[in-house]
């Protein structure tokens, strides 16, 4: 069985390699399913954060589903400033938790944002907005902090500190 890449190798190689070399390397990493990097790394972070089964694109509303069970949608953009809308469409169907990762333009973390379906329905960041659907606003979401990520149920948070520390 080949060897868990780490995030360092991960973002090393997004910042050095050329493009298509870099999602050759990430494929054979078993980082990335297809080559939507943006995407899939946020996925990826999240699986090394809870474990579990990473869903890829064979489920239409959970990206990975933790030993425990809980469904995990995550979600990866641009920094804020890149956006003109601060908020992530997450479909019709809910998950337990939701993340949303912001990146700076090196591929390294800016934000992390994190919490339960419930949490965040409450706190107005998760709310079906009736011409677009389901929503969350980054805004009102809660930082993703080690210590957050541990009590939505992750088992290891070195990724999360490694790529805040980038």
């Amino acid at each position: 069985m080949p060897k868990e890449p780490e995030l360092k190798e991960v973002l090393h190689i997004l910042r050095k390699e050329p493009y298509v070399s870099a999602i050759g390397k990430l494929r054979e990493m078993g980082v990335l399913h297809k080559h939507v990097i943006q995407t899939e790394l946020g996925e990826w972070v999240a699986y090394k954060l809870f474990g579990g089964q990473r869903m890829g694109s064979a489920h239409p509303v959970y990206d990975l589903v933790t030993p425990s069970g809980k469904t995990v949608k995550a979600r990866t953009h641009y920094k804020e400033e890149m956006r003109t809308a601060p908020w992530s469409a997450v479909g019709q169907k809910h998950a337990d938790i939701y993340i949303i990762f912001l990146l700076k333009e090196d591929v390294g973390l800016e934000k992390a944002l994190g919490g339960t379906r419930q949490e965040l329905q409450a706190s107005g960041a998760l709310r079906l907005e009736r011409k677009h659907g389901p929503r969350l606003h980054w805004t009102m979401m809660p930082e993703l902090t080690p210590e957050k990520a541990k009590e939505l149920g992750a088992a290891d948070v070195t990724a999360l500190q490694q790529w805040k520390s980038h």
